[in-house]
């Protein structure tokens, strides 16, 4: 708070705390906008935590149903073809029953 004269009357005194008053009301308005703004950034992983297990729930049979199906194509992989002795095992059971009775 600035310092006035000891000449200043009561009305220039209380034009200088008014005027601090203000001062102080417009930071203090600062620090609640920026309080706001830290705690909706803070809100956001817990909203997009809640919004990803909602989705999971909401479509998770499709999810699966993706899931089953590359698993499935591949196990199919590797029954179909053995890369360690870099031989196609199809042609090696077609073989097997072409000459086994």
């Amino acid at each position: 708070m600035p310092k006035t004269s000891p000449s200043a009357t009561v009305d220039d005194k209380l034009d200088a705390i008014i005027e601090e008053l203000r001062k102080i009301n417009k930071r203090e308005r600062w620090r609640m906008v920026g309080g706001s703004l830290r705690s909706i950034i803070g809100l956001l992983p817990i909203i997009i935590m809640l919004a990803g297990a909602w989705y999971a729930f909401e479509y998770s049979d499709q999810i699966l149903e993706k899931i089953s199906a590359a698993a499935a194509k591949q196990a199919a992989a590797i029954t179909q073809y053995n890369p360690t002795t870099m031989v196609d095992t199809s042609s090696i059971q077609d073989l097997l029953k072409q000459y086994l009775p």
